[in-house]
């Protein structure tokens, strides 16, 4: 144990955002032998990502989470450096040397949390808790971007830094080359969660079929994975006539295959700490019709905005005619790599 010198701590990083954002802080410190990777066990890694460090599998449970903070308390010295991806620290154990990554903004904003189960109420109340109440043994924090730097401040009172990190996809130069091209009028890159607003994204689509107009709509909600969502969009694509299709979760290469198939991205989305498909679409050439909200202008200037908590709004907004303007990004987006090399140099400040 006293070789360990550094934890990637992420026990509850399994999809969305989070997982994202991992693997490219799993694939540079993949030959890190000296690097124990505390990793939630529905979390699939690639194929070709072989980490040489140790690597803890955690069950998501309460008990399971009970055991790995106590294992913890053995594992983690006072010099051990911990890097935290999932936006807590350790409930328990100490370090002189941890770094926490906050990428929820339900932990750190005061948002109503009656849209989700009870059982989600439950667990974002005590992560809110748990955050809050360890914040003080944190070294330095870690955000996206500045909307979520003032959300922290205010709820725990520290500054923390800004530096948003991630993979953009390639961008096709000659669109013309690909087989099918623009098959979709809009794509949504989003999972089920209700914050991601799919509901208020097909009442705008019920307004444009009501009007006689009709575009194509590409959503990644799996049938088997999210089936109440799919469900309900379902039977209204079938009673109005909808172009909708739902293709399920795709990976990287086929996320950006899509959005080179794609005209526009449409994005209803009410909460987020950064919002990577944003920045993809910006990175695909695409245009991009967005919430009106501070975290999309925190990283983009998009072709247009909308009221997300209106289904009219956004499609009054959707059935307008805008130029093919190309989107600006407005932030700075790193690698993994200079994330890890920020993190170490803040590390050695201390």
């Amino acid at each position: 144990m006293s070789s360990i010198d550094h934890i990637i701590y992420a026990p509850n990083v399994h999809q969305g955002g989070g997982k994202i954002i991992l693997f490219p802080i799993l694939e540079a410190l993949k030959n890190k032998k000296n690097t124990n990777f505390i990793l939630d066990k529905r979390l699939e890694l690639p194929k070709l990502l072989i980490l040489k460090g140790r690597i803890i599998r955690v069950s998501p449970t309460i008990i399971a989470r009970f055991f790995l903070e106590c294992r913890l308390l053995k594992l983690i010295t006072k010099e051990t450096r911990i890097t935290c991806m999932g936006n807590l620290p350790p409930l328990w154990a100490k370090s002189k040397h941890i770094v926490v990554y906050v990428q929820n903004r339900y932990l750190i904003e005061n948002i109503s949390l009656s849209s989700f189960s009870l059982w989600i109420q439950i667990r974002i109340n005590l992560e809110r808790w748990w955050l809050k109440t360890r914040a003080h043994r944190v070294t330095y924090f870690i955000v996206q971007t500045k909307s979520m730097s003032k959300l922290l401040q205010l709820r725990l009172w520290r500054v923390p830094g800004i530096f948003p990190f991630t993979v953009l996809p390639k961008v096709v130069k000659n669109k013309s080359d690909l087989t099918l091209k623009n098959i979709y009028d809009y794509v949504y890159i989003a999972s089920s969660e209700p914050y991601k607003n799919h509901r208020h994204l097909i009442e705008a689509w019920k307004i444009m079929a009501k009007h006689g107009i009709f575009p194509t709509l590409c959503l990644t909600i799996d049938k088997d994975n999210e089936p109440v969502l799919f469900r309900w969009i379902d039977a209204r694509r079938q009673k109005y006539d909808l172009k909708i299709e739902m293709v399920g979760k795709l990976n990287s290469s086929e996320v950006n295959d899509l959005y080179n198939r794609s005209s526009a991205l449409v994005y209803p989305s009410l909460v987020e700490s950064l919002g990577l498909p944003l920045l993809e679409a910006a990175v695909s050439g695409i245009l991009i019709i967005a919430s009106d909200l501070d975290f999309v202008h925190d990283i983009i200037k998009p072709t247009a905005v909308f009221n997300p908590y209106s289904p009219k709004s956004i499609a009054d907004t959707l059935m307008k005619n805008y130029p093919k303007s190309k989107v600006k990004i407005l932030t700075k987006v790193d690698t993994a790599s200079s994330f890890l090399k920020h993190v170490a140099s803040n590390n050695n400040k201390l």
